[in-house]
């Protein structure tokens, strides 16, 4: 080859060398723009620091997983732990107190009781009429005013201007009846149940006894033979003198009096027309089956 060929392959390798080398020296020639490279490079800039962050979170979920875990296993060693026995419980011990010395019991009477001058009595006692020489069962009613006995025939009369009362008691045991006439002290208004007007019922006084009190009562009359109890002993008997156990019964027997019954009126109190001398003292108990004249009954003022 001569030297004028190789001088001009050379000027032409180095043209295209040229050539090659200014084309990829302009910008304008590139497939991606500058922008877009600045932009990716950006957005790769941000993926990353978020991934920091992702990395960070992430380390810390699993330091708290790992907390979490070693909490429970502490739990449940616990939980295996078995518990400890109650401690023992002391029970207190028993106070034993001496045993005190028994009272000394007086030897009482159940008949002569008497609690501070008042004579004690049961719920039914047996009570002792002085004048007619008899006693009659009585119940002991603290609910009633005034003290009442079974009556029977009553019938009222005028004596020497003032009324008087007849009536028939029964003998508790024999049934006889005893007549018996007292003075009227007043007149009482009793309301039976069911009944429209009250019953007008007389009031006479009577001598009795009960236990070691021995008084005059004033009692009212009825006709009692419906009812258990021939007699009832209210307030006006018991005020002052008497207390009521109503856990016993019978528990003062009647005393009778040594004496002989109580004196009669005075004379001028008993009317002068009757006969016999028997009607100058105090209407005494007389058997129905030998009856004497009597005044005859007068209507009540």
């Amino acid at each position: 080859m001569s030297n004028n060929t190789k001088s001009g392959l050379h000027w032409f390798l180095f043209g295209s060398l040229w050539l090659t080398l200014t084309a990829c020296s302009s910008t304008s020639h590139l497939f991606v723009k500058k922008t877009e490279l600045d932009a990716l490079d950006q957005c790769l800039a941000t993926q990353k620091s978020q991934q920091e962050i992702f990395t960070q979170q992430q380390t810390k979920l699993e330091e708290t997983i790992n907390m979490l875990s070693e909490s429970l296993e502490e739990q449940k060693k616990l939980a295996a732990i078995p518990p400890p026995p109650p401690p023992p419980v002391e029970r207190p011990r028993p106070i034993v107190c001496p045993k005190l010395p028994p009272r000394p019991v007086q030897a009482t009477n159940v008949n002569d009781t008497v609690f501070q001058d008042k004579q004690v009595v049961g719920e039914k006692e047996q009570v002792y009429l002085n004048d007619l020489g008899i006693s009659m069962s009585a119940r002991i009613d603290t609910g009633a005013t005034t003290a009442s006995m079974d009556a029977r025939d009553i019938q009222t009369f005028e004596r020497n201007g003032e009324e008087w009362v007849r009536f028939i008691v029964y003998h508790p045991t024999t049934r006889e009846p005893i007549e018996v006439e007292r003075k009227r002290v007043r007149r009482v208004h009793i309301v039976q149940s069911g009944a429209e007007e009250p019953e007008r019922r007389p009031v006479v006084e009577m001598r009795i006894t009960l236990g070691k009190i021995t008084q005059n009562a004033e009692f009212t009359l009825a006709d009692r033979s419906n009812l258990e109890q021939p007699m009832i002993i209210g307030r006006n008997v018991l005020r002052d003198v008497m207390l009521v156990d109503v856990s016993r019964s019978e528990i003062v027997p009647p005393v009778r009096p040594e004496k002989a019954p109580e004196p009669a009126p005075k004379p001028q109190d008993k009317p002068k027309t009757e006969e016999k001398p028997k009607a100058a003292s105090e209407p005494q108990a007389k058997p129905q089956t030998q009856p004497e004249p009597k005044p005859e009954p007068q209507a009540d003022q």
